[in-house]
């Protein structure tokens, strides 16, 4: 029995639908814009900066599919790089120009990811959660310093979001948490005034 061309086309529709639900994975570029830190000084020392990605599992997310398995978010970029050269930007903004890491420098400045995690749920409308947690470790002297600055976001999406709306999620969280965690304690420490 031919199927008549309405048919035929409601087929086709609904093929194309139900195709364009399931996520597949992702390699993003990440690209993070220095943000504006909450707190500077003027003509602060020196300060040796490393960041280092503390977390278990490198990706960077998942998108969720209902019917599959979850679809991965990663990057063939090294997320302590990229944020190290937003973080020294940062740091340079604050009033202190960064320098290599070195163990014994002081003061210096030690960043380690413990967490980014980027959901985008497989609900109409999706749900996009982005998560970020930065730990702040510093030296000066004999003193130490300890901060931390997280943020999370949220939003709804009709479409699947794409590579570069996902990319710009978690720059952006990145961004949040390092303005975030160059706050006024962070900043007086570096300059040694608390």
């Amino acid at each position: 029995m031919p199927l008549s061309t309405a048919r035929l086309l409601t087929l086709i529709t609904t093929i194309v639908v139900l195709a364009g639900c399931a996520q597949n994975p992702q390699t993003l570029r990440l690209s993070v814009e220095p943000p504006e830190p909450n707190a500077s000084v003027s003509g602060g020392p020196p300060v040796a900066l490393e960041v280092v990605d503390r977390r278990e599992d490198k990706a960077l997310g998942v998108l969720q599919n209902r019917e599959d398995e979850d679809a991965t978010i990663t990057t063939s970029q090294d997320l302590a790089y990229v944020v190290e050269l937003a973080a020294g930007e940062t740091l340079s903004q604050a009033g202190f120009p960064p320098q290599l890491w070195s163990d014994t420098a002081t003061p210096r400045l030690l960043i380690e990811i413990t967490e980014l995690r980027h959901t985008v749920t497989a609900d109409v409308p999706r749900r996009v959660d982005t998560r970020m947690t930065l730990q702040a470790r510093a030296w000066r002297g004999g003193e130490r310093f300890n901060g931390q600055a997280s943020t999370s976001r949220s939003a709804r999406v009709v479409t699947r979001p794409g590579p570069e709306r996902n990319a710009a999620d978690i720059a952006r969280a990145v961004q949040d948490a390092l303005r975030q965690l160059f706050d006024r304690r962070l900043v007086d420490f570096l300059a040694g005034r608390g």
